[in-house]
């Protein structure tokens, strides 16, 4: 399953700005990959320039990939597992980065992103320490906590390009308590 969507919003948005960009995503193979990743990190005189932007699904870019014409970063979307986003990230921050690189992860207030990022802190917290005092199953038991804490957000309205949802809309798509048990 891909996750591009948001990429692919940001794409008709720089092609309407006119801005040159490359693009890797799980849709393309290993060869796809590496002609863009080469057609963007190959930059001329500073008078004739590369693409400027890189859009990259965080999965396709975890590994394999050097990015280092960048220097910033903006996550848009939040990933359930942190090495997989400090994995993507790395491939800005390789040998031969010269400058200051900045990450910019961009959350949606009052979304489940939120709770995902507390999760992650969570995860992280638990593996620079204490996790290697815990046994397997006490590991599993702490991920599906985390897992029934994420579903017990309760449904917000949202108004998005001028639709309306509210709680009665979702009522199909939420699981009571109960049934998670």
């Amino acid at each position: 399953m891909r996750f591009t969507q948001f990429l692919d919003i940001i794409q008709c948005e720089l092609e309407a700005e006119g801005h040159s960009f490359m693009r890797i995503d799980g849709s393309m193979n290993a060869i796809e990959r590496y002609e863009a990743m080469k057609a963007f990190e190959s930059d001329g005189p500073r008078t004739v320039r590369g693409p400027r932007f890189m859009l990259c699904s965080i999965r396709a870019c975890n590994t394999g990939i050097t990015l280092t014409r960048a220097n910033h970063i903006f996550l848009m979307d939040t990933w359930w597992n942190v090495a997989e986003e400090n994995q993507a990230m790395d491939r800005v921050h390789r040998i031969g980065q010269r400058r200051k690189v900045r990450v910019i992860r961009f959350i949606m207030k009052d979304s489940i992103e939120e709770r995902f990022i507390e999760v992650q802190d969570a995860k992280e917290a638990l593996a620079k320490g204490s996790m290697e005092r815990l046994k397997k199953e006490d590991r599993r038991k702490a991920s599906i906590t985390a897992l029934k804490d994420l579903f017990e957000m309760k449904a917000r309205a949202h108004v998005w390009e001028g639709a309306f949802v509210d709680d009665d809309d979702l009522g199909d798509f939420i699981v009571p308590d109960e049934h998670l048990e």
